[in-house]
Formats: C-alpha cells, sequence, structure tokens
C-alpha cells in the first residue's frame, strides 16, 4: 500500500507558529493566552523530541550500551542464581544492584559507584543537551506566513499609485489587510481615497509563483468575461512588474457579498436561489463562443484540450519527484484509457468553480471569483467539480435542468462521470504537489499544513473508492 507516513516534525512547526505568530496575539481573553503559552511550550518540545533527540540519543548511545553491559556484568556476579532477562532496562538493573549491595564485597560496591557516577553523568548530560534543543526552538523565529493582519508597507504601495496615477497627488491608503487562504496568491484589500475614476474599494491579488499560475494570464481573461457579461469582479489594471508588492498583480474592483463557502466544504452560505444562479452562470460561461474569450483555442476540441491538460498534470506530477501514490497511478491511466467518452467543442472552464469561489449576498449571486485555473475544455468539468457542494443544497437533477434550462450543452453521464474522477485526480496532484513542498520546506503556515496533511490524503481516499466504482 502506498498511504503516506505525514511530516511530523512540519506539522508541529506550523502548529506552534500558528499560535505563536497568529491565534496567540489576537486572543482576547486571559485564559485563551494562557492556554495559547502552554500549547506553545509542549509543541516546543515535541518539535524538539522529533528534531533533536534522536540525535542526542545516538550521541551517548555507546556509553550507554557500556553501561548496560557494566551493570548486566555486576549483577550476574551478584546473583548468579537470576540472570536478569535480555529485554532488561539499565533502571531495573541498578534496582537490583541496589537491592544486591548489602551482600557485595568491597570491590564489587565501589565498582557499583562507578558505575552510578558513570550513568548519572552521562544521563545529566543527555537532559541538558535536550533541554539546550528545547530552549533553542522556543527561541527560534517563526516560519509561518505574514499574519493575516499584517499588510505590505502602505507608504510604498501609495508612492506605487501617485507613479501610476499622476492626478492622484492627494490619494491615501486608509486601510489595507491581507485575506487568509491563498496558495498561488496573495490578496489584499485596499481602501483608498483620491484614485479619481477608481472605486474606493479595491482587490489586488498578487503572483506567489506557485503552481503555474499567473495573474498575467488571468487579467486577460476576466476583461473578456466581463465584456461578455459573465458574473465577473470588474477589472482595473494589470500589474506586470514586482514592485511594491513583490511580484506581478492584477486590481479589480471589490465587489459587494460574502464567500459561499471555504476549501475545507465547510459553512455553506448560499440557498436554492443562489445555486440556481451558479447554474445560469456556468451554462452562460460554457455558451460564450470560446474565441471571444480564449482566441488563441478557439479551434480546440473538448478531447484534445482534456488530453493536453491530462498530460500535462501528469507530466508535472511524476516530474516533481512525487510520494508513491497506487491511487493517482492507475486513475491516469483510467482517464487515458477512457479519453473517446470527452466530445464535443471546447468552451471555456472555470476550473475551480467551488462555493469558496463566488460572492453572495442574500438570495443574489455576485460575482465568480479566481479564474486562475480556467482554461479550453469540457463542460462537463465544470459540471463535475461543482456537483459534490451542489448536492448538499439540492438535488443534482433540479441543478442540471436549470443548468440546460439556462442554455448549458447537453452532457452525458460518461463524459461526467469521466471528469468526476479527474476532479479528484486534478486535486490529489495538487495536494501530493503541496505535501512535497510542505516536507521539504518549500511551503509554511498552518493552511498549508493542512493542506498536506488532511486534505491531500482525504482526497487521495476519495480516489481510490471512485476507481473502485469505475473499474469495477
Amino acid at each position: 500500500m502506498s498511504v503516506v507516513h505525514l511530516p511530523v516534525g512540519p506539522c508541529l512547526e506550523a502548529l506552534r507558529d500558528a499560535l505563536k505568530t497568529v491565534l496567540g496575539p489576537e486572543s482576547q481573553s486571559a485564559l485563551a493566552r494562557h492556554y495559547t503559552h502552554i500549547a506553545e511550550l509542549v509543541l516546543s518540545r515535541w518539535l524538539a523530541a522529533e528534531e533533536i533527540l534522536p540525535s542526542i540519543t545516538r550521541r551517548y548511545a555507546e556509553q550507554a550500551r557500556d553501561q548496560l553491559e557494566s551493570a548486566r556484568g555486576l549483577l550476574r556476579e551478584l546473583d548468579p542464581q537470576s540472570a536478569p532477562p535480555p529485554e532488561a532496562t539499565l533502571q531495573e538493573l541498578l534496582r537490583r544492584l541496589g537491592e544486591a549491595m548489602p551482600r557485595a564485597g568491597g570491590s564489587q560496591a565501589a565498582r557499583f559507584q562507578t558505575l552510578g557516577r558513570a550513568v548519572i553523568s552521562t544521563e545529566a548530560a543527555v537532559r541538558n543537551d535536550w533541554e539546550a534543543a528545547i530552549a533553542a526552538i522556543a527561541a527560534r523565529p517563526s516560519r509561518a506566513p505574514r499574519s493575516t493582519a499584517e499588510a505590505p508597507d502602505r507608504s510604498a504601495l501609495e508612492a506605487y499609485l501617485r507613479g501610476r496615477f499622476p492626478a492622484a497627488r492627494d490619494l491615501a491608503i486608509r486601510n489595507l489587510t491581507r485575506v487568509p487562504g491563498g496558495r498561488s496568491k496573495d490578496t489584499l484589500l485596499l481602501d483608498v481615497e483620491g484614485l479619481p475614476g477608481l472605486p474606493a474599494s479595491i482587490v489586488l491579488r498578487v503572483d506567489l509563483g506557485r503552481y503555474g499560475t499567473s495573474v498575467r494570464a488571468e487579467y486577460p481573461l476576466i476583461v473578456a468575461l466581463h465584456r461578455a457579461g459573465v458574473p465577473v469582479p470588474e477589472p482595473l489594471w494589470l500589474e506586470e512588474g514586482t514592485i511594491p508588492l513583490g511580484g506581478s498583480f492584477l486590481a479589480t474592483r471589490r465587489m459587494r457579498g460574502a464567500p459561499g463557502g471555504n476549501m475545507w466544504g465547510e459553512g455553506i452560505k448560499v440557498s436554492s436561489a443562489v445555486v440556481l444562479a451558479f447554474a445560469a452562470s456556468l451554462a452562460q460561461l460554457h455558451r460564450t463562443p470560446l474565441q471571444n474569450l480564449l482566441p488563441e483555442a478557439a479551434r480546440a476540441t473538448a478531447r484534445t484540450a482534456t488530453e493536453a491538460m491530462i498530460g500535462d498534470y501528469e507530466a508535472r506530477w511524476r516530474a516533481s519527484n512525487p510520494n508513491a501514490s497506487v491511487p493517482l497511478e492507475l486513475a491516469f491511466q483510467w482517464l487515458r484509457q477512457n479519453l473517446p467518452r470527452v466530445e464535443g467543442a471546447a468552451v471555456l472552464v472555470h476550473g475551480d468553480p467551488g462555493f469558496q469561489n463566488m460572492l453572495v449576498e442574500g438570495d443574489e449571486l455576485v460575482c465568480l471569483l479566481d479564474w486562475e485555473f480556467a482554461h479550453a475544455g469540457d463542460p462537463a468539468e465544470d459540471l463535475a467539480y461543482c456537483r459534490p457542494t451542489v448536492e448538499r443544497v439540492m438535488p443534482w437533477g433540479q441543478f442540471l435542468q436549470h443548468y440546460h434550462g439556462a442554455g448549458g450543452p447537453t452532457i452525458t453521464p460518461a463524459r461526467l462521470e469521466y471528469f468526476e474522477i479527474w476532479r479528484t485526480v486534478r486535486n490529489a496532484s495538487l495536494g501530493t504537489r503541496m505535501l512535497r513542498d510542505f516536507t521539504d520546506g518549500a511551503v509554511s503556515g498552518l493552511e498549508s499544513c493542512a493542506v498536506a496533511v488532511n486534505t491531500f490524503p482525504r482526497i487521495e481516499a476519495q480516489l481510490a473508492a471512485s476507481l473502485v466504482q469505475v473499474m469495477g
């Protein structure tokens, strides 16, 4: 079996850093701060046990073996009729030697004293090294990502905006906050005064240089979608330089509403009316001519686009020295063998149409967010992707009927089943990359830890169960 051993040390460090840099400073009650401090102490010691204690133990292993054999030999001399068992510990041998000392000779008593001094000296050295290691870890700077309350240098961003918009001489940033949860993009909320012709509330999405997506491709697509009437945030501008935010970024109007859920599938905040509007929006997206949105892919078919996408993900998965995964190995084979199920013209698919990627206000779907995974492909991909969360609100048949009524193309059950496998394969391949990056230290923080050690194994389990159905 290929169940992955989880990276205990990095997980403990992510927990400790979250308590130390995010949860602790924001705790309001004395009790919460007290327990945060206690948890941090426990995690520092646990982390030292994982990282450093094995090397300390190896450092003194030879001395410990010599002392164990000396104790065993001395006990055999004192009590030859009761030889100590092979599994006897040093503590047990010392106890029995202490009980035997009243009948020991002078030289044997001296040897016992010498042994005791050696044992306690080694014990003191081990414990001194151990406590020093714990103190060093407790003092180690956090590797956690910047706090959600922390934001880039406000004055540097004001200087950038004045340079880009020369008429904004009296510009002032009133609020600048970071939205938690980004893995490939950093999202900033910006309230600004004095930007003529632009909204007062703006969203900035900043490239982090991960997982092959970039705002350079995302921004022109948002512009085309906005022009086509698809509900997306209003695009404002694209900055391809890296100053002042450390990466290229796009700017959109901050739209009203709140996310309909989160990436963990929790906190769903959508009504049936919103889900029906979501079905209509996907239908609108899928019936918009591809040449109006991605002109370079206008001649693609759903099959050629899907084959290229699967080949790209598989190649990147294999090239990234992945963790062993029998489900992924068999799933990529199944996808290639069943590619003839995919048919028809290619359309633009969102690629990640979950409730976490929409803004909702009451019974209104305000807009769809996060178009970084959008690409030419089969509309069944979007339907298969959103089906598990849709079915938590309404029957799938009702959603599909509304989708078709709004102009969405006909999808065969075989195509939908194909992309239900692909949905899990795509997420599992991204998850195994996150696990590798987290284990190697390329990414850090509690959210990355949760994706690596909770989300990825859960998705891999789902993939195995889905393969049982389609292969059986």
